[in-house]
């Protein structure tokens, strides 16, 4: 089996999923049975509150966790990528760098990961690619559970931390004038419509309508 290991870096924490496949049988997510063995692959706060300086104390023992769950003859092929969403698109490209140049140190050091990790696999994403990866996941799991390729595909919307993610592909592949995407899904080619709102999370709206009761008490 091939492994891989993605740490999912959202506003409000960083989680490390874990996936395993064959050639012809489908990517399968591993997941501990025991309650404190998953929570212990998710780790808070989001990147973005982290201080580079800090970084290192805050990956190793998540990558700890998740060296535990993969064979570990398997570990030196495993490929680990780091991406992050809405939390990190809000800062500063100097300040997204300075904590990112700290994670690819990390992820590079053999003694904290024994994955295989390239620079370039820990990076800041697009909102609008975000929305399609959460597309695509969506319809993948509704495949698998089914058993079968999917009739119709669904959209997907993301309520995040920090952004709001929206995806789906027209009925009858109308064009789409914007934020278009293609991908393959089952050997069939197709465009999805993919926007991400930023500022429109669930944890920045919390923080809104405090400062604005805030302000209305004043």
């Amino acid at each position: 089996a091939v492994w891989g290991v993605v740490l999912d870096m959202g506003s409000s924490g960083t989680r490390a999923r874990i996936h395993s496949w064959e050639q012809s049988v489908a990517m399968t997510e591993f997941v501990p049975e025991d309650s404190a063995d998953k929570d212990a692959l998710e780790i808070s706060p989001g990147l973005a509150d982290v201080r580079p300086a800090d970084i290192d104390g805050y990956l190793r023992p998540l990558i700890a966790q998740a060296v535990r769950w993969i064979p570990a003859e398997a570990a030196p092929s495993t490929r680990i990528r780091a991406f992050a969403t809405a939390g990190m698109r809000a800062l500063a490209s100097p300040e997204q760098e300075a904590i990112w140049a700290a994670v690819r140190e990390v992820l590079a050091d053999r003694d904290a990961s024994p994955f295989l990790f390239d620079p370039a696999d820990a990076t800041t994403i697009s909102g609008n690619l975000e929305g399609l990866f959460g597309f695509l996941a969506v319809n993948f799991i509704l495949e698998v559970a089914a058993e079968a390729p999917a009739e119709q595909l669904v959209g997907a919307m993301d309520l995040g931390g920090a952004s709001v993610e929206l995806a789906f592909a027209p009925d009858g592949g109308a064009p789409i004038m914007a934020d278009a995407y293609r991908t393959v899904i089952n050997e069939r080619a197709i465009q999805v419509y993919s926007h991400s709102y930023m500022n429109a999370g669930q944890d920045v709206a919390r923080r809104r309508l405090a400062e604005q009761l805030l302000r209305m008490g004043a």
